[in-house]
């Protein structure tokens, strides 16, 4: 890494306002990778040097990626955190390496664009692949194993969120995926693909339906919740909330939606012990209504079914999702994955 791109790379915080420890960061790059000029020379330091924000290492034999992610920023899931700081796959023995130890470009921007997050949505797997309009196994298990090869990483909610709200960011090649469904089929077929690719998943589940005929029930759900899986609702059953029937009050109508959007969440939280902030509109249908009862209760974000993008400016409430068509190849698969929107931001 250079100067210029380290500037790049710290010109566009949005957070950052102790501009003494950003300086006190850009002598301490320039030091680290050997810049020289009539302002900068070469320093060799210690072998770990703390600042604010930040730590310098010298890369020994013994470390990795994920070994230095883990001493220094807690997990060995934030090696990318290094490796797309430096532009690097692997570190060398004698390399000195400025490990930020919080985000530096916060909305995934860039000189030459911004990150994008694709949210793709499964409406149904076959196990069989008999029925032409469901997908089936075969391609599920393809299209993951594509997304692992290709260095794409899965995301829970509360990071996609934390992302678009500009408090952490995401590793450049972020996708999450989304299953609108309580059936066993989440569980015996989907759940074992995902996992066998190292891949979590979103589920959205009508919470008065779980348990009842071919779903899941709630042990199916904590199970999948225990290995990582975010289980948001659709409300109580599968309505679409958007339309009042002619012989309906309107007070009926609210009260109504406030059960869909106030109980499907109470319910979950009862069973699975854990907090349910995330809702997905039935039939991808929603409107101001609706959204002004979802942040009256609680909720986080919630997912539509319309196509499109997911910058960090994204609406909360509003959030994009590419359904997956069952009869799609891979290359139209793999147009679904954008991750960066180039643009012109210097």
């Amino acid at each position: 890494m250079c100067i210029k791109s380290f500037v790049l790379k710290t010109g566009a915080m949005k957070h950052n306002r102790h501009w003494l420890t950003f300086l006190s960061m850009l002598l301490w790059a320039a030091a680290a990778c050997g810049c020289t000029g009539h302002f900068f020379q070469p320093v060799r330091g210690p072998a770990v040097t703390h600042g604010d924000g930040f730590v310098i290492v010298t890369v020994t034999t013994q470390d990795s990626l994920p070994d230095l992610a883990q001493t220094y920023l807690g997990s060995r899931d934030k090696a990318w955190w290094i490796a797309a700081y430096h532009q690097i796959d692997r570190v060398s023995p004698g390399q000195r390496l400025v490990i930020p130890q919080q985000p530096i470009v916060y909305g995934g921007l860039r000189a030459d664009g911004y990150q994008t997050v694709p949210v793709l949505r499964y409406p149904r797997i076959d196990p069989d692949g008999t029925d032409p309009g469901v997908m089936a196994a075969d391609t599920f298990q393809s299209q993951m194993q594509y997304l692992r090869e290709n260095g794409y990483v899965t995301v829970s909610l509360d990071q996609l969120h934390a992302f678009i709200n500009l408090e952490d960011h995401l590793p450049p090649n972020a996708v999450v995926i989304t299953i609108d469904s309580a059936e066993r089929w989440v569980h015996e077929v989907a759940y074992p693909i995902l996992k066998r690719h190292g891949h979590a998943a979103a589920l959205f589940v009508p919470a008065e339906l779980v348990g009842a005929g071919r779903n899941m029930g709630w042990h199916e759900l904590a199970e999948m919740a225990a290995d990582g899986f975010d289980i948001g609702t659709t409300g109580l059953a599968v309505r679409d909330l958007t339309r009042m029937p002619s012989d309906t009050s309107t007070d009926i109508y609210l009260k109504v939606l406030e059960d869909e959007i106030r109980l499907s969440r109470q319910v979950l939280e009862d069973h699975l012990n854990k907090p349910c902030l995330y809702f997905a509109y039935p039939g991808g249908e929603t409107n101001d209504l609706i959204v002004g009862l979802l942040k009256q209760y609680g909720y986080r974000t919630a997912f539509t079914r319309q196509p499109g993008d997911n910058p960090f400016f994204v609406n909360n409430f509003m959030i994009h999702r590419r359904s997956v068509d069952p009869r799609e190849e891979l290359d139209q698969f793999r147009e679904k994955l954008t991750t960066f929107i180039p643009a012109k931001l210097q």
